[in-house]
């Protein structure tokens, strides 16, 4: 059975015991004989059965550690709050700036009299028997 040798031969390589010869035979099962079911098998089985010996930052020192690389960064605190605040400043500007100017628009508009000055000029020119009637037909767009 070469799932049950693979197993043995896979624990020594993974606690780093195997030889040489070991090694070029579970290699050599891995690549040739097991299919991948049996690998991931292998593979779970070997997670499950993984246990940290030494945790790689211990638990008295972490936060000395963490307070270390904090000041040898020289973090400093950052200022969002500024920039947030210049541009909803900006932003409300500009919204006054347009309502201002929509307003402006529709007063202006009520305080013009209806039509063109060129319209306005040429029923005042006909009537003064300077322009024929029919150039007041054809700005009006009747002709």
């Amino acid at each position: 059975m070469p799932q049950a040798g693979a197993d043995q031969l896979f624990q020594k390589y993974f606690n780093k015991t195997a030889s040489a010869a070991e090694e070029e035979e579970l290699f050599r099962l891995l690549h040739y004989e097991l299919d991948e079911v049996a690998v991931q098998a292998l593979l779970e089985n070997a997670y499950k059965d993984f246990e940290p010996s030494v945790s790689p930052f211990p638990e008295e020192s972490r936060g000395k550690m963490l307070a270390n690389i904090r000041q040898s960064l020289h973090l400093r605190p950052v200022k969002r709050g500024i920039v947030r605040r210049v541009w909803v400043r900006v932003a409300a500007v500009a919204a006054l700036v347009a309502a201002l100017a929509v307003g402006y628009q529709l007063w202006d508009r009520n305080t013009k009299p209806a039509g063109t000055p060129v319209q306005l000029l040429i029923p005042a020119l006909c009537l003064a028997g300077n322009q024929p009637p029919s150039l007041w037909l054809m700005a009006e767009g009747s002709v």
